[in-house]
């Protein structure tokens, strides 16, 4: 191969010349024959992206958990509501109850325990309803692995052990 040809080639072409070497004695020529230039091989490739993939499996792993937060956040927020707007409308039922002799207490015990059985039905709905998710996420979901395979390329030359 004709150095000086494949730069000025390469030069045209774009501003980071890309030049298949055949092996590591070439890149050794290559770099002494271009002061300046920055040679990627095939290994120090495979690690950026080594690299890359723990980012964003790491970056994943926390916005998950960000992510299981505000939405336990919100679960929580939308069960006060619910739970707090029957109660609004109820002050009649209330007065009918405290009609016939019922006490504060036992009004107020009355309200815990109905939004008690409503919690535990709506638990088990949404935990059926996120292993069902969870299920079908890990059926069709990709999986992410920053220790991934390296295979040959196409040449079959310079394949990191």
């Amino acid at each position: 191969m004709n150095y000086p040809s494949a730069q000025a080639t390469a030069k045209a072409a774009s501003p980071e010349p890309l030049v298949r070497m055949g092996g590591p004695g070439k890149v050794t020529a290559l770099e002494s024959a271009v002061p300046g230039s920055a040679v990627s091989t095939q290994s120090g490739l495979a690690s950026q992206v080594s690299s890359a993939l723990a980012s964003a499996s790491s970056l994943i792993s926390n916005l998950g958990t960000w992510f299981s937060i505000a939405v336990l956040a919100v679960a929580l927020l939308i069960a006060m509501l619910l739970t707090s707007s029957p109660l609004a409308r109820c002050t009649r039922e209330f007065g009918t109850l405290k009609a016939p002799g019922w006490s504060n207490n036992r009004v107020v015990a009355q309200v815990a325990s109905e939004s008690m059985v409503r919690s535990i039905i709506g638990g088990i709905a949404g935990l059926a309803l996120g292993l069902g998710a969870v299920a079908i996420i890990n059926a069709i979901g990709p999986t992410i692995s920053a220790g991934g395979t390296t295979t040959a390329p196409a040449g079959g030359q310079g394949a990191p052990a």
